[in-house]
Protein backbone atom coordinates (compact mmCIF):
# COMPACT_ATOMS: atom_id res chain seq x y z
CA UNK A 1 0.00 0.00 0.00
CA UNK A 2 2.78 2.41 0.92
CA UNK A 3 4.62 1.71 -2.34
CA UNK A 4 1.50 2.38 -4.40
CA UNK A 5 0.85 5.59 -2.47
CA UNK A 6 4.42 6.73 -3.03
CA UNK A 7 4.15 5.90 -6.72
CA UNK A 8 0.92 7.87 -7.04
CA UNK A 9 2.36 10.84 -5.15
CA UNK A 10 5.47 10.69 -7.33
CA UNK A 11 3.42 10.81 -10.53
CA UNK A 12 1.49 13.80 -9.21
CA UNK A 13 4.70 15.58 -8.17
CA UNK A 14 6.24 15.00 -11.61
CA UNK A 15 3.12 16.17 -13.43
CA UNK A 16 2.76 19.35 -11.37
CA UNK A 17 6.48 20.13 -11.64
CA UNK A 18 6.51 19.71 -15.43
CA UNK A 19 3.33 21.78 -15.79
CA UNK A 20 4.75 24.62 -13.72
CA UNK A 21 8.01 24.31 -15.62
CA UNK A 22 6.22 24.79 -18.92
CA UNK A 23 4.34 27.80 -17.59
CA UNK A 24 7.65 29.26 -16.45
CA UNK A 25 9.22 28.83 -19.87
CA UNK A 26 6.26 29.72 -22.08
CA UNK A 27 4.39 32.45 -20.19
CA UNK A 28 6.91 35.19 -19.28
CA UNK A 29 4.94 37.21 -16.73
CA UNK A 30 3.25 34.23 -15.09
CA UNK A 31 6.57 32.41 -15.25
CA UNK A 32 8.12 34.85 -12.79
CA UNK A 33 5.73 33.45 -10.20
CA UNK A 34 5.53 29.80 -11.24
CA UNK A 35 9.32 29.53 -11.26
CA UNK A 36 9.39 29.76 -7.46
CA UNK A 37 6.43 27.39 -7.07
CA UNK A 38 7.80 24.69 -9.38
CA UNK A 39 10.07 23.33 -6.65
CA UNK A 40 7.16 22.83 -4.23
CA UNK A 41 5.86 19.42 -5.46
CA UNK A 42 9.35 17.91 -5.44
CA UNK A 43 10.10 19.40 -2.03
CA UNK A 44 6.89 18.04 -0.50
CA UNK A 45 7.46 14.64 -2.08
CA UNK A 46 11.03 14.56 -0.76
CA UNK A 47 9.90 15.72 2.67
CA UNK A 48 7.57 12.76 2.87
CA UNK A 49 9.66 10.01 1.27
CA UNK A 50 13.39 11.06 1.44
CA UNK A 51 15.84 12.53 -1.03
CA UNK A 52 16.32 9.23 -2.86
CA UNK A 53 12.66 9.14 -3.83
CA UNK A 54 12.85 12.82 -4.69
CA UNK A 55 15.84 12.18 -6.95
CA UNK A 56 13.91 9.44 -8.77
CA UNK A 57 10.97 11.80 -9.24
CA UNK A 58 13.28 14.54 -10.51
CA UNK A 59 14.84 12.09 -12.98
CA UNK A 60 11.39 11.20 -14.28
CA UNK A 61 10.46 14.86 -14.52
CA UNK A 62 13.68 15.64 -16.37
CA UNK A 63 13.11 12.83 -18.88
CA UNK A 64 9.56 13.97 -19.59
CA UNK A 65 10.54 17.64 -19.62
CA UNK A 66 13.49 16.97 -21.93
CA UNK A 67 11.37 15.01 -24.40
CA UNK A 68 8.82 17.82 -24.55
CA UNK A 69 10.99 20.93 -24.26
CA UNK A 70 14.52 19.84 -25.15
CA UNK A 71 17.70 21.16 -23.51
CA UNK A 72 15.92 24.27 -22.23
CA UNK A 73 14.44 22.01 -19.54
CA UNK A 74 17.86 22.04 -17.88
CA UNK A 75 17.19 25.61 -16.76
CA UNK A 76 14.33 24.47 -14.56
CA UNK A 77 16.05 21.29 -13.35
CA UNK A 78 19.21 23.04 -12.19
CA UNK A 79 17.63 26.21 -10.81
CA UNK A 80 14.67 24.88 -8.84
CA UNK A 81 14.35 21.11 -9.21
CA UNK A 82 17.48 20.11 -7.32
CA UNK A 83 16.99 22.99 -4.89
CA UNK A 84 13.48 21.76 -4.09
CA UNK A 85 14.78 18.29 -3.25
CA UNK A 86 17.53 19.67 -1.02
CA UNK A 87 15.12 21.95 0.84
CA UNK A 88 12.64 19.10 1.31
CA UNK A 89 15.33 16.76 2.62
CA UNK A 90 16.86 19.31 4.99
CA UNK A 91 13.46 20.19 6.41
CA UNK A 92 12.80 16.45 6.71
CA UNK A 93 15.99 16.17 8.78
CA UNK A 94 14.67 18.98 11.01
CA UNK A 95 17.49 21.36 10.16
CA UNK A 96 17.22 25.00 11.20
CA UNK A 97 15.87 27.53 8.71
CA UNK A 98 19.32 29.00 8.18
CA UNK A 99 20.79 25.53 7.76
CA UNK A 100 18.22 24.82 5.06
CA UNK A 101 18.97 28.18 3.49
CA UNK A 102 22.70 27.45 3.38
CA UNK A 103 22.08 24.15 1.60
CA UNK A 104 19.57 25.59 -0.86
CA UNK A 105 21.78 28.59 -1.63
CA UNK A 106 24.78 26.37 -2.37
CA UNK A 107 22.59 24.19 -4.56
CA UNK A 108 21.21 27.11 -6.55
CA UNK A 109 24.60 28.76 -6.96
CA UNK A 110 26.01 25.42 -8.09
CA UNK A 111 23.16 25.06 -10.58
CA UNK A 112 23.81 28.50 -12.05
CA UNK A 113 27.52 27.70 -12.35
CA UNK A 114 26.72 24.40 -14.06
CA UNK A 115 24.48 26.16 -16.58
CA UNK A 116 27.08 28.89 -17.11
CA UNK A 117 29.92 26.45 -17.72
CA UNK A 118 27.68 24.24 -19.85
CA UNK A 119 26.83 27.18 -22.11
CA UNK A 120 30.52 27.94 -22.58
CA UNK A 121 31.68 24.35 -23.10
CA UNK A 122 28.83 22.90 -25.16
CA UNK A 123 27.35 25.94 -26.88
CA UNK A 124 30.48 28.07 -27.11
CA UNK A 125 28.45 30.95 -25.70
CA UNK A 126 29.48 33.10 -22.76
CA UNK A 127 26.22 34.31 -21.14
CA UNK A 128 27.93 37.24 -19.41
CA UNK A 129 29.47 38.49 -22.64
CA UNK A 130 26.09 38.14 -24.37
CA UNK A 131 24.49 40.24 -21.64
CA UNK A 132 27.27 42.81 -21.99
CA UNK A 133 26.69 43.04 -25.72
CA UNK A 134 22.92 43.39 -25.33
CA UNK A 135 23.25 46.10 -22.67
CA UNK A 136 25.84 48.03 -24.68
CA UNK A 137 23.68 47.91 -27.80
CA UNK A 138 20.68 49.08 -25.78
CA UNK A 139 22.60 52.10 -24.47
CA UNK A 140 23.92 52.92 -27.94
CA UNK A 141 20.45 52.69 -29.48
CA UNK A 142 19.08 54.98 -26.80
CA UNK A 143 21.82 57.51 -27.50
CA UNK A 144 21.12 57.40 -31.24
CA UNK A 145 17.36 57.64 -30.81
CA UNK A 146 17.15 60.48 -28.31
CA UNK A 147 20.55 62.11 -28.56
CA UNK A 148 22.76 62.59 -25.54
CA UNK A 149 24.11 65.81 -24.11
CA UNK A 150 27.43 66.16 -22.34
CA UNK A 151 25.75 66.01 -18.94
CA UNK A 152 23.81 62.90 -19.93
CA UNK A 153 26.99 61.22 -21.13
CA UNK A 154 28.53 61.80 -17.73
CA UNK A 155 25.41 60.36 -16.10
CA UNK A 156 25.69 57.26 -18.30
CA UNK A 157 29.35 56.73 -17.43
CA UNK A 158 28.63 54.64 -14.29
CA UNK A 159 26.28 52.42 -16.29
CA UNK A 160 28.87 51.88 -19.01
CA UNK A 161 31.49 51.19 -16.36
CA UNK A 162 29.21 48.59 -14.78
CA UNK A 163 28.72 46.91 -18.15
CA UNK A 164 32.47 46.76 -18.70
CA UNK A 165 32.94 45.21 -15.25
CA UNK A 166 30.33 42.47 -15.73
CA UNK A 167 32.86 39.83 -16.69
CA UNK A 168 34.92 40.71 -13.62
CA UNK A 169 32.10 40.66 -11.07
CA UNK A 170 30.23 37.72 -12.60
CA UNK A 171 31.03 35.46 -9.59
CA UNK A 172 29.54 38.02 -7.18
CA UNK A 173 26.42 38.37 -9.32
CA UNK A 174 26.01 34.60 -9.45
CA UNK A 175 26.32 34.34 -5.66
CA UNK A 176 23.81 37.13 -4.98
CA UNK A 177 21.39 35.97 -7.67
CA UNK A 178 21.56 32.35 -6.53
CA UNK A 179 21.15 33.30 -2.89
CA UNK A 180 18.09 35.39 -3.65
CA UNK A 181 16.47 32.63 -5.70
CA UNK A 182 17.13 30.08 -2.96
CA UNK A 183 15.61 32.32 -0.28
CA UNK A 184 12.39 32.91 -2.21
CA UNK A 185 12.02 29.22 -3.08
CA UNK A 186 12.53 28.27 0.56
CA UNK A 187 9.95 30.80 1.73
CA UNK A 188 7.40 29.44 -0.74
CA UNK A 189 8.06 25.83 0.30
CA UNK A 190 7.89 26.75 3.99
CA UNK A 191 4.51 28.34 3.37
CA UNK A 192 3.18 25.09 1.91
CA UNK A 193 4.59 23.08 4.81
CA UNK A 194 2.84 25.42 7.21
CA UNK A 195 -0.48 25.15 5.36
CA UNK A 196 -0.24 21.36 5.52
CA UNK A 197 0.65 21.59 9.22
CA UNK A 198 3.89 19.69 8.66
CA UNK A 199 6.64 20.31 11.22
CA UNK A 200 9.50 22.52 10.07
CA UNK A 201 11.85 25.14 11.50
CA UNK A 202 10.70 28.62 10.42
CA UNK A 203 12.95 31.64 10.10
CA UNK A 204 13.13 33.73 13.26
CA UNK A 205 11.67 37.27 13.11
CA UNK A 206 13.73 39.59 10.93
CA UNK A 207 14.65 41.69 13.96
CA UNK A 208 16.56 38.69 15.36
CA UNK A 209 18.67 38.12 12.26
CA UNK A 210 22.34 38.98 12.51
CA UNK A 211 25.43 38.12 10.54
CA UNK A 212 28.43 36.47 12.20
CA UNK A 213 30.86 39.03 13.62
CA UNK A 214 33.49 37.81 11.16
CA UNK A 215 31.61 39.57 8.34
CA UNK A 216 32.57 42.89 9.90
CA UNK A 217 36.26 42.01 9.66
CA UNK A 218 35.87 40.68 6.12
CA UNK A 219 34.27 43.96 5.12
CA UNK A 220 36.93 46.02 6.86
CA UNK A 221 39.78 44.06 5.27
CA UNK A 222 38.18 44.33 1.84
CA UNK A 223 37.78 48.08 2.26
CA UNK A 224 41.43 48.47 3.26
CA UNK A 225 42.45 46.19 0.42
CA UNK A 226 40.60 48.26 -2.19
CA UNK A 227 41.96 51.47 -0.68
CA UNK A 228 45.35 50.28 -1.92
CA UNK A 229 43.90 50.46 -5.46
CA UNK A 230 45.05 47.15 -6.98
CA UNK A 231 45.72 47.18 -10.70
CA UNK A 232 42.67 46.25 -12.85
CA UNK A 233 43.05 42.81 -14.36
CA UNK A 234 45.08 41.42 -11.49
CA UNK A 235 43.89 38.64 -9.20
CA UNK A 236 43.76 41.01 -6.24
CA UNK A 237 41.54 43.40 -8.17
CA UNK A 238 39.17 40.62 -9.23
CA UNK A 239 38.88 39.25 -5.69
CA UNK A 240 38.22 42.71 -4.27
CA UNK A 241 35.72 43.59 -6.99
CA UNK A 242 33.71 40.45 -6.20
CA UNK A 243 33.89 40.62 -2.42
CA UNK A 244 32.81 44.26 -2.27
CA UNK A 245 29.25 43.96 -3.66
CA UNK A 246 28.58 40.74 -1.75
CA UNK A 247 29.71 42.22 1.57
CA UNK A 248 27.94 45.51 0.89
CA UNK A 249 24.72 43.60 0.29
CA UNK A 250 25.31 41.67 3.52
CA UNK A 251 25.83 44.88 5.49
CA UNK A 252 22.69 46.36 3.98
CA UNK A 253 20.71 43.34 5.17
CA UNK A 254 22.31 43.72 8.60
CA UNK A 255 21.21 47.35 8.63
CA UNK A 256 17.66 46.42 7.66
CA UNK A 257 17.43 43.84 10.44
CA UNK A 258 18.67 46.46 12.89
CA UNK A 259 15.89 48.80 11.78
CA UNK A 260 13.33 46.11 12.55
CA UNK A 261 14.99 45.49 15.91
CA UNK A 262 15.05 49.18 16.81
CA UNK A 263 11.43 49.91 15.92
CA UNK A 264 10.30 46.75 17.70
CA UNK A 265 12.27 47.77 20.78
CA UNK A 266 10.59 51.19 20.68
CA UNK A 267 7.22 49.45 20.20
CA UNK A 268 6.59 51.34 16.97
CA UNK A 269 4.68 50.07 13.96
CA UNK A 270 6.74 47.61 11.89
CA UNK A 271 5.47 49.23 8.72
CA UNK A 272 8.00 52.02 9.34
CA UNK A 273 11.16 49.92 8.77
CA UNK A 274 9.43 48.30 5.79
CA UNK A 275 8.79 51.70 4.23
CA UNK A 276 12.34 52.84 4.99
CA UNK A 277 13.75 49.74 3.31
CA UNK A 278 11.56 50.12 0.22
CA UNK A 279 12.43 53.82 0.05
CA UNK A 280 16.15 53.03 0.20
CA UNK A 281 15.84 50.41 -2.55
CA UNK A 282 13.96 52.82 -4.79
CA UNK A 283 16.45 55.62 -4.13
CA UNK A 284 19.87 53.91 -3.96
CA UNK A 285 21.48 57.11 -2.73
CA UNK A 286 20.20 56.13 0.73
CA UNK A 287 21.58 52.58 0.62
CA UNK A 288 24.93 53.58 2.18
CA UNK A 289 23.13 55.00 5.22
CA UNK A 290 21.49 51.67 6.02
CA UNK A 291 24.72 49.85 5.19
CA UNK A 292 26.68 52.03 7.63
CA UNK A 293 24.02 51.32 10.24
CA UNK A 294 24.57 47.61 9.67
CA UNK A 295 28.34 48.00 9.98
CA UNK A 296 27.99 49.86 13.29
CA UNK A 297 25.50 47.31 14.60
CA UNK A 298 27.68 44.34 13.69
CA UNK A 299 31.04 45.83 14.58
CA UNK A 300 30.10 47.52 17.85
CA UNK A 301 27.30 45.28 19.16
CA UNK A 302 24.81 48.12 18.92
CA UNK A 303 21.83 45.91 19.76
CA UNK A 304 23.43 44.65 22.96
CA UNK A 305 24.22 48.20 24.00
CA UNK A 306 20.66 49.32 23.39
CA UNK A 307 19.25 46.30 25.19
CA UNK A 308 21.47 46.98 28.19
CA UNK A 309 20.02 50.48 28.47
CA UNK A 310 16.45 49.19 28.72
Amino acid sequence: MEQSTMFKDGIIAIAVYVLLGFLTLLVPIVGLVTFFFAAVPLALFTYRYSWKSGAVALSGAFLLFFLLAGPVSLLSIFLNGITGIIIGELYRQKKSAFGVFAGSALSTIGGILALYLGAIIFLNVNPVEEIQTAMTESVEQTEELFGVTQDQEEALAPMLGFIDELTVIAPALIVMFGTGIALFIQLVIARFLKKRKLPYAPFPPLREWSLPKSFFWYYLLTFVFLFAQPEPGTTFYTVGANLTPVLEAAMFIQGVTFLFFFFHMKKLNKIIPILITVFALLLPIFLPIIRILGIIDLGFDLRKRLNSQN
